[in-house]
């Protein structure tokens, strides 16, 4: 259909798929009681019906890796548009990324109780098994890594599930049953924002955490556009870098950006863990 009206270019026909298949995502935040009642909804049950496109547009939307406020001002003073798309899962990304469909980005952001979540990763939750273990988390052995698979299995009943944290509270919303998880610092951040739970709050076992630092890459099958090139210099401006660091409550490499930033922000333990951990 979208031929019909002229749309050829990959990219804008790749964003029309994943927003025909997304549209309706906001219902994933509904009760099944409402979903799949058989007759009318009641007053009550439509008006509770009528919020999914705001859930569909927290589940989208409301995931910051990038300040919208210096993306507002990059395209202010640029003319050149940013478009985010957000994978919650590793291996999600990982099989984007090597059956040719990265080349379709500019850049690409990598990393180097039954109310518990734990991630599903390929890195992240082997290395939290192996920490708890006493083990180097980036270890290839294989009695260690099988050590590692059967500690996560033997946990599997006392978990919620397994995912990401943001997006299962973006979407069940206040119908969250999540009372402790495996997270990023900057996560709580936008559980907070989204939601108002400032009951939440990050702690380091006393068996260690990693550290990881995005980095913006560029497929390396891709021609890297002088708008990319524009954005990565913009958003490397100290101005800039401290204000969107400070804004979605992530740590920065930038130095010289550290410095201009505010003392409640350098001294956020949340944000950037002492030096002893």
């Amino acid at each position: 259909m979208t031929k019909l009206f002229g749309i050829t270019d990959l990219i804008e026909l790749n964003y029309i798929k994943w927003g025909a298949m997304l549209h309706d995502i906001g219902k994933i935040g509904m009760r099944d009681e409402i979903l799949t009642k058989p007759g009318k909804l009641d007053s009550a049950e439509w008006l509770e019906m009528k919020i999914y496109p705001q859930i569909a547009h927290d589940i989208l939307s409301n995931l910051d890796y990038l300040s919208q406020s210096v993306i507002k001002a990059f395209t202010k003073k640029t003319g050149h548009t940013v478009k985010l798309y957000y994978y919650d899962s590793g291996p999600d990304l990982n099989a984007v990324l090597t059956n040719g469909q990265g080349s379709q980005f500019d850049l690409l952001l990598a990393n180097n109780a039954v109310t518990t979540m734990m991630f599903k990763d390929d890195l992240d939750t082997i290395a939290i098994a192996l920490l708890t273990q006493g083990l180097d988390p980036f270890s290839v052995d294989q009695h260690e890594l099988k050590s590692a698979y059967l500690l996560l299995s033997a946990q599997t009943k006392d978990l919620l599930r397994y995912g990401y944290s943001i997006s299962y509270v973006l979407r069940q919303g206040k119908f969250s049953q999540l009372t402790l998880a495996s997270s990023y610092s900057e996560d709580l951040k936008t559980i907070k924002t989204a939601f108002g739970q400032n009951d939440w709050k990050y702690v380091v076992p006393k068996e260690g955490t990693l550290f990881f630092v995005d980095c913006s890459t560029a497929p390396s099958s891709a021609v890297v556009k002088e708008a990319t090139k524009a954005f990565l210099e913009f958003i490397n401006d100290l101005v800039m870098a401290s204000e969107n660091a400070q804004d979605i409550g992530f740590d920065t490499t930038n130095e010289a950006a550290l410095l201009i930033s505010s003392d409640e922000y350098k001294n956020d333990q949340e944000i950037a863990p002492s030096a002893e951990i």
